[in-house]
């Protein structure tokens, strides 16, 4: 079983609580958003480019 989430600690503590065998994922879509939060705004364009594969 996989449990997909956002990277909220309380997700991730229940999760293994409730059901301690199912692994866990990172949403890809918070993490480009976590990723590209930390860049300069004139960078994210080129780097979401990047990210999705489209060199």
């Amino acid at each position: 079983m996989l449990a997909v989430g956002d990277g909220a600690l309380g997700f991730s503590e229940a999760l293994r609580e409730v059901f301690p065998e199912t692994k866990e994922q990172r949403c890809w879509w918070h993490k480009i958003g976590n990723v590209l939060a930390a860049l300069p705004k004139s960078a994210q364009p080129g780097v979401k480019k990047a990210l999705a594969g489209d060199l």
